[in-house]
């Protein structure tokens, strides 16, 4: 690749206005998704749920790809960066469907999203330009206190399945984050992203499927239309569309603060958890939101520039 194409693929070191406002719109999306899937799986098992979701998201997809001309055929060195980065999601989303069978949509939230430390801690060695400076280290702390305020950390008491699944979203977590630097080290950052959510889709499709079958998951039928609902939520919506902006803003900005700033998704979480699942609003509910918020600001503060 040529300086002037590393020029080109050069992330923005910092969202823009633009870009807040659209992770916001994820996050809430994104947040919400954990009760969808936990409302689902009264008629569609795990693993056989997700499989779902992929599949009919990645028709979706090759659809819109094939009607906006997307060359997703053309030898450009993908194959190998692609299918370790489906490798990744797929394995990611089978531990968190499978941790929503014995634990809460809340722990599995607060677990899954210790993603954007994993990402600042591979950035030091995988993307030594896109390592997190002081203050956006502090916004980060800020950002996970506030979630662990409003969660709360499990207690000592939690029985064994619960603690494994858990355990398992912390993996998942660090799934999250390998896929994410995948991405922004390899070829996968100069490619369409529906291609590259399109290897995402396929092989987490191939993952989910086959586990489902191992494990001998049913439907229980009829299924109710609520629980459809809330399958098509999440295919249409948190993985068609939801997903490619996700990756158009990946290959435009910097890893780093785009992770960090998903620290915001628990949080609209809990709101979900409160408004769909009725859930109980916790007193440091406002304060947790607000050490969110305040961890967002210091990790996308943009320094005004020197006059020369």
């Amino acid at each position: 690749m040529t300086a002037s194409a590393d020029a080109r693929h050069a992330p923005a070191p910092l969202p823009d206005l633009r870009a807040i406002g659209l992770l916001v719109i994820l996050c809430a999306s994104w947040g919400l998704q954990q009760v969808a899937i936990k409302l689902a799986l009264v008629d569609f098992p795990s693993l056989t749920q997700m499989a779902i979701r992929y599949a009919g998201a990645l028709i979706l997809v090759l659809l819109w790809a094939f009607a906006r001309g997307v060359p997703l055929f053309r030898r450009d060195g993908s194959l190998l960066p692609g299918l370790l980065s489906g490798l990744f999601f797929g394995v990611e989303f089978a531990l968190v469907y499978l941790a929503l069978d014995h634990t809460t949509a809340s722990r599995v939230s607060l677990f899954l999203y210790t993603a954007p430390f994993f990402v600042a801690l591979g950035a030091i060695v995988v993307l030594p330009n896109e390592r997190l400076r002081p203050l956006q280290w502090l916004g980060m702390g800020f950002s996970f206190m506030g979630v662990m305020l409003a969660l709360g950390v499990p207690s000592s008491s939690a029985s064994a399945s619960s603690l494994i699944a858990d355990a398992s979203c912390v993996l998942a977590g660090a799934l999250w984050a390998c896929q994410t630097l995948t991405v922004r080290k390899s070829v996968l950052r100069t490619l369409p992203f529906e291609k590259v959510l399109i290897y995402q889709l396929a092989v987490a499709t191939v993952i989910a499927g086959v586990m489902a079958l191992v494990r001998g998951e049913t439907v229980s039928w009829p299924v109710s239309t609520h629980a459809v609902l809330w399958v098509g939520y999440q295919m249409i919506w948190v993985v068609a569309v939801t997903y490619m902006v996700w990756f158009s803003l990946l290959a435009r900005y910097a890893a780093g603060p785009l992770q960090a700033g998903t620290s915001m998704t628990p949080v609209f979480g809990i709101a979900a958890g409160v408004l769909v699942l009725g859930e109980p609003l916790t007193p440091g509910f406002s304060v947790a939101a607000a050490l969110v918020f305040a961890g967002l600001v210091l990790v996308n503060y943009r320094p005004r520039a020197r006059r020369s």
